[in-house]
């Protein structure tokens, strides 16, 4: 039991010789320096949430002719927009 009480001791009177080094010290006032922001790194919480999905080659689309009449097939208008 000698041994950890020696070991106790030390580490003791190492904390308590830390302790007063550190009160000892004069410490400097953080005001110098002034934190700003950046927005460009807040979250912006309104609309539709971004995807943070990576696309690559295979999820590119071709293309399309734009948008097809549902009655009479042709390119340019819809259906509630047809002339006939």
């Amino acid at each position: 039991m000698e041994a950890r009480y020696v070991f106790v001791e030390d580490v003791r009177d190492a904390i308590v010789a830390n302790h007063r080094m550190a009160r000892s010290m004069n410490e400097v006032p953080l005001t110098t320096f002034k934190l700003i922001p950046d927005r460009g790194l807040r979250k912006n919480p309104k609309g539709r949430p971004q995807s943070s999905r990576i696309r690559n080659e295979m999820d590119i689309r071709e293309k399309s002719d734009g948008k097809h009449c549902g009655l009479c097939r042709l390119v340019g208008h819809n259906q509630s927009k047809c002339p006939q």
